[in-house]
């Protein structure tokens, strides 16, 4: 498993991502893993995502993406969009958003698309 710190800077190789673990803040999330194609399990806990105005594209092709669980994430309501979040996501079968603030996001085109193993879905709306 791969452990980010904030205080460094890293090539996130999509070749070599197995599992991925990151509990720091960070401000820029769109394009954050797209093309991972090696990971098959995410699990993200404290993770301070309250600068982030956007997730677009954040997991788009992760091909081998099983299981997330973003209850960890800490979001705000400046979070504005999610197009194509999970786009391409063809072996994403559960999926859990339930602590995500989506009260002023605009955009949650594409979000799932392609996303053919989809069976279960954790969100709050609020």
């Amino acid at each position: 498993m791969l452990q980010i710190s904030a205080s460094n800077s890293y090539d996130l190789n999509p070749t070599n991502i197995i599992k991925l673990k990151w509990t720091n803040n960070i401000e820029d999330c769109e394009y954050m893993f797209q093309g991972c194609n090696s990971i098959i399990e995410m699990n993200f806990n404290n993770f301070d995502a309250t600068r982030c105005i956007t997730f677009s594209y954040m997991f788009k092709d992760c091909e081998s993406l099983t299981s997330i669980d973003l209850s960890g994430f800490i979001t705000s309501n400046s979070l504005r969009f999610m197009a194509s979040l999970f786009n391409n996501c063809y072996s994403l079968k559960s999926v859990n958003l339930s602590t995500f603030e989506t009260s002023q996001a605009m955009n949650f085109g594409h979000m799932f698309c392609n996303c053919k193993s989809l069976t279960s879905i954790f969100l709050i709306v609020k």
